[in-house]
């Protein structure tokens, strides 16, 4: 039985994962609550730099635009080219051993 999600992503639930995901992966520690973190995105199509400058629930706005998660993980990387969304573990589908009789 294969497993059609190896390797693909899928974007953030909200900002609050996405910041969590971004201090994990980049060792950061955590920011408090009244501060903003610092987070910089590369946008895939245009190759331009941008830093998102502010964050509501479901969205972020980059360059004075909102976009929300699913735009943020088909269209922005990190700038060191790390996506910016979960990606999907593998699923590893074992057999059912048989169960031992007679003990």
């Amino acid at each position: 039985m294969e497993n059609k999600n190896i390797g693909k992503i899928r974007p953030y639930k909200n900002t609050e994962e996405l910041i969590k995901h971004f201090n994990r992966l980049f060792k950061t520690k955590e920011i408090p609550a009244h501060a903003m973190p610092l987070i910089w995105v590369n946008h895939i199509y245009l190759g331009r730099v941008s830093l998102i400058t502010s964050f509501s629930i479901n969205s972020v706005t980059i360059n004075g635009k909102e976009y929300g998660m699913n735009v943020l993980a088909d269209c922005f990387t990190f700038l060191d080219g790390t996506e910016c969304a979960i990606k999907i573990k593998k699923v590893v589908y074992r057999k059912k051993c048989p169960g031992r009789e007679g003990n």
